[in-house]
Protein backbone atom coordinates (compact mmCIF):
# COMPACT_ATOMS: atom_id res chain seq x y z
CA UNK A 1 0.00 0.00 0.00
CA UNK A 2 1.43 3.36 -1.04
CA UNK A 3 2.21 5.85 1.71
CA UNK A 4 -0.17 8.84 1.79
CA UNK A 5 1.29 11.93 0.19
CA UNK A 6 2.15 14.72 2.65
CA UNK A 7 -0.26 17.59 2.95
CA UNK A 8 0.94 20.78 1.30
CA UNK A 9 2.14 23.46 3.67
CA UNK A 10 -0.32 26.37 3.62
CA UNK A 11 1.21 29.51 2.20
CA UNK A 12 0.89 32.69 4.19
CA UNK A 13 -0.72 35.38 2.09
CA UNK A 14 1.29 38.58 2.08
CA UNK A 15 -0.99 41.62 2.48
CA UNK A 16 -0.96 44.08 -0.42
CA UNK A 17 1.48 46.98 -0.21
CA UNK A 18 -0.38 50.07 1.04
CA UNK A 19 -0.65 52.98 -1.38
CA UNK A 20 0.83 55.35 1.22
CA UNK A 21 3.62 53.07 2.47
CA UNK A 22 6.25 55.77 1.79
CA UNK A 23 4.24 58.48 3.58
CA UNK A 24 3.99 56.89 7.03
CA UNK A 25 6.57 57.26 9.81
CA UNK A 26 8.51 54.23 11.04
CA UNK A 27 10.26 54.03 14.41
CA UNK A 28 13.54 52.30 15.34
CA UNK A 29 12.01 50.63 18.42
CA UNK A 30 9.12 48.98 16.55
CA UNK A 31 8.19 45.40 17.40
CA UNK A 32 6.93 43.25 14.54
CA UNK A 33 3.37 41.95 14.88
CA UNK A 34 3.81 39.51 11.97
CA UNK A 35 0.87 40.79 9.93
CA UNK A 36 -1.75 39.71 12.47
CA UNK A 37 -5.37 40.06 11.36
CA UNK A 38 -7.53 42.07 13.80
CA UNK A 39 -10.80 44.00 13.82
CA UNK A 40 -11.44 47.50 15.16
CA UNK A 41 -13.48 47.14 18.37
CA UNK A 42 -14.40 50.78 19.05
CA UNK A 43 -16.10 53.23 16.68
CA UNK A 44 -14.48 56.20 14.94
CA UNK A 45 -10.85 55.22 15.37
CA UNK A 46 -8.33 57.47 13.62
CA UNK A 47 -5.30 56.15 11.74
CA UNK A 48 -2.47 58.68 11.40
CA UNK A 49 0.77 58.89 9.43
CA UNK A 50 2.78 59.41 12.63
CA UNK A 51 2.15 59.40 16.38
CA UNK A 52 1.47 61.35 18.35
CA UNK A 53 -0.20 64.11 16.35
CA UNK A 54 0.37 63.05 12.75
CA UNK A 55 -1.97 63.76 9.86
CA UNK A 56 -5.18 61.75 9.58
CA UNK A 57 -5.00 58.85 7.10
CA UNK A 58 -8.52 57.49 7.65
CA UNK A 59 -11.29 57.08 10.22
CA UNK A 60 -12.20 53.44 10.89
CA UNK A 61 -15.43 52.11 12.36
CA UNK A 62 -16.18 49.10 14.54
CA UNK A 63 -15.62 45.82 12.71
CA UNK A 64 -13.12 47.16 10.18
CA UNK A 65 -10.61 44.46 9.20
CA UNK A 66 -6.97 45.43 9.68
CA UNK A 67 -3.56 43.78 9.49
CA UNK A 68 -1.31 44.65 12.42
CA UNK A 69 2.21 45.19 11.13
CA UNK A 70 4.20 46.58 14.07
CA UNK A 71 3.85 48.24 17.47
CA UNK A 72 5.43 51.38 18.92
CA UNK A 73 4.62 52.66 22.42
CA UNK A 74 0.86 52.06 22.73
CA UNK A 75 0.15 52.28 19.02
CA UNK A 76 -0.14 49.71 16.23
CA UNK A 77 0.86 50.25 12.62
CA UNK A 78 -1.95 48.65 10.61
CA UNK A 79 -2.97 48.27 7.00
CA UNK A 80 -6.63 48.34 5.97
CA UNK A 81 -8.88 48.90 2.99
CA UNK A 82 -9.28 52.55 2.08
CA UNK A 83 -12.78 53.49 3.36
CA UNK A 84 -13.16 56.05 0.55
CA UNK A 85 -11.66 54.11 -2.34
CA UNK A 86 -12.59 50.45 -2.65
CA UNK A 87 -9.82 48.21 -3.90
CA UNK A 88 -7.04 50.36 -2.42
CA UNK A 89 -5.03 49.72 0.75
CA UNK A 90 -3.71 52.25 3.25
CA UNK A 91 -1.71 52.03 6.46
CA UNK A 92 -1.50 54.16 9.57
CA UNK A 93 -0.83 54.24 13.29
CA UNK A 94 -3.82 53.37 15.50
CA UNK A 95 -4.19 53.35 19.28
CA UNK A 96 -3.96 49.85 20.79
CA UNK A 97 -7.20 50.61 22.62
CA UNK A 98 -9.02 50.61 19.28
CA UNK A 99 -8.87 46.80 19.31
CA UNK A 100 -10.36 46.40 22.79
CA UNK A 101 -14.00 47.29 23.40
CA UNK A 102 -14.27 49.82 26.23
CA UNK A 103 -10.74 51.15 25.68
CA UNK A 104 -9.00 49.65 28.69
CA UNK A 105 -5.74 51.51 29.06
CA UNK A 106 -2.33 50.38 30.25
CA UNK A 107 -0.52 52.98 32.31
CA UNK A 108 3.15 52.95 31.34
CA UNK A 109 6.17 53.34 33.57
CA UNK A 110 7.88 56.65 32.97
CA UNK A 111 11.56 56.59 31.91
CA UNK A 112 13.88 59.37 33.07
CA UNK A 113 13.46 62.60 31.13
CA UNK A 114 9.96 61.72 29.90
CA UNK A 115 6.39 62.36 31.07
CA UNK A 116 3.10 60.46 30.95
CA UNK A 117 1.09 61.49 27.91
CA UNK A 118 -2.29 60.70 26.37
CA UNK A 119 -3.26 60.83 22.71
CA UNK A 120 -6.57 59.53 21.36
CA UNK A 121 -7.14 57.35 24.44
CA UNK A 122 -3.66 55.81 24.35
CA UNK A 123 -1.35 56.32 27.33
CA UNK A 124 2.36 56.43 26.57
CA UNK A 125 5.59 58.06 27.71
CA UNK A 126 7.27 60.78 25.70
CA UNK A 127 9.53 63.78 25.82
CA UNK A 128 8.11 67.31 25.98
CA UNK A 129 9.78 69.89 23.76
CA UNK A 130 9.68 73.48 22.57
CA UNK A 131 12.09 73.28 19.62
CA UNK A 132 13.69 70.49 17.59
CA UNK A 133 16.97 70.65 19.52
CA UNK A 134 15.10 69.42 22.62
CA UNK A 135 14.58 66.06 20.87
CA UNK A 136 16.91 63.10 20.33
CA UNK A 137 18.58 62.65 16.96
CA UNK A 138 16.23 61.85 14.10
CA UNK A 139 13.20 63.29 15.91
CA UNK A 140 11.53 66.68 15.73
CA UNK A 141 9.27 68.72 17.99
CA UNK A 142 6.24 68.05 15.77
CA UNK A 143 4.09 65.77 17.92
CA UNK A 144 1.22 66.76 20.17
CA UNK A 145 -0.43 65.08 23.15
CA UNK A 146 -1.96 65.81 26.55
CA UNK A 147 -0.04 65.57 29.81
CA UNK A 148 -1.54 63.08 32.28
CA UNK A 149 -2.32 64.94 35.50
CA UNK A 150 -3.84 63.07 38.48
CA UNK A 151 -4.80 60.20 36.19
CA UNK A 152 -6.60 62.39 33.65
CA UNK A 153 -5.64 64.04 30.37
CA UNK A 154 -4.61 67.60 31.13
CA UNK A 155 -3.01 70.44 29.21
CA UNK A 156 -1.82 69.89 25.62
CA UNK A 157 1.90 69.91 24.97
CA UNK A 158 4.36 69.54 22.09
CA UNK A 159 6.25 66.25 22.00
CA UNK A 160 9.18 64.71 20.18
CA UNK A 161 8.38 62.26 17.39
CA UNK A 162 9.61 61.03 14.03
CA UNK A 163 7.76 62.98 11.34
CA UNK A 164 6.18 61.20 8.40
CA UNK A 165 8.38 61.06 5.28
CA UNK A 166 8.10 64.08 3.05
CA UNK A 167 6.74 66.38 5.76
CA UNK A 168 8.53 69.47 7.05
CA UNK A 169 7.75 70.08 10.74
CA UNK A 170 6.63 73.68 11.31
CA UNK A 171 8.51 74.21 14.55
CA UNK A 172 10.32 77.35 15.72
CA UNK A 173 13.71 75.65 15.43
CA UNK A 174 12.99 74.35 11.95
CA UNK A 175 11.94 77.81 10.79
CA UNK A 176 15.03 79.38 12.32
CA UNK A 177 17.36 76.77 10.84
CA UNK A 178 15.76 77.03 7.41
CA UNK A 179 15.91 80.80 7.42
CA UNK A 180 19.51 80.84 8.57
CA UNK A 181 20.67 78.28 6.00
CA UNK A 182 18.88 79.91 3.06
CA UNK A 183 19.95 83.52 3.73
CA UNK A 184 23.43 84.64 2.57
CA UNK A 185 25.83 85.39 5.36
CA UNK A 186 26.31 89.18 5.79
CA UNK A 187 29.68 90.41 4.51
CA UNK A 188 31.45 93.76 4.29
CA UNK A 189 32.63 96.27 6.86
CA UNK A 190 29.49 96.44 8.97
CA UNK A 191 30.47 96.09 12.64
CA UNK A 192 28.75 93.46 14.83
CA UNK A 193 26.62 96.15 16.49
CA UNK A 194 25.05 97.44 13.25
CA UNK A 195 21.34 98.10 13.21
CA UNK A 196 18.83 95.97 11.26
CA UNK A 197 18.88 98.52 8.42
CA UNK A 198 22.67 98.46 8.17
CA UNK A 199 22.86 94.67 8.34
CA UNK A 200 20.24 94.39 5.66
CA UNK A 201 22.13 96.66 3.28
CA UNK A 202 25.34 94.61 3.22
CA UNK A 203 23.82 91.42 1.83
CA UNK A 204 24.32 92.30 -1.87
CA UNK A 205 26.62 94.50 -3.97
CA UNK A 206 23.82 96.91 -4.92
CA UNK A 207 22.71 97.16 -1.31
CA UNK A 208 26.29 97.76 -0.17
CA UNK A 209 26.58 100.68 -2.61
CA UNK A 210 23.36 102.25 -1.28
CA UNK A 211 24.48 101.71 2.26
CA UNK A 212 27.87 103.32 1.56
CA UNK A 213 26.16 106.35 0.00
CA UNK A 214 23.90 106.77 3.04
CA UNK A 215 26.88 106.57 5.38
CA UNK A 216 28.76 109.21 3.34
CA UNK A 217 25.84 111.60 3.51
CA UNK A 218 25.53 111.00 7.25
CA UNK A 219 29.26 111.69 7.70
CA UNK A 220 29.01 115.00 5.78
CA UNK A 221 26.12 116.14 7.97
CA UNK A 222 28.20 115.55 11.08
Amino acid sequence: MAAPSPRPTPRRTRPPTPDNVNQVARFPDEVSLNNTAAKIADPHQIARNSVPGGAVVATLNTGTDTVQIASHDNFFLCSFNDPKNAGHTLEGWISQGAFVAGRRRRRPRVPAGQVKLEFEDAYFCGRECKVDKDCPGGQSCSGSANIITNGNAGAPTATCTIPAPGTTPSTPSSATTSSASSSPRPTGRAPPSTSWRATRCVTSSAARARCSARRSRAARRR
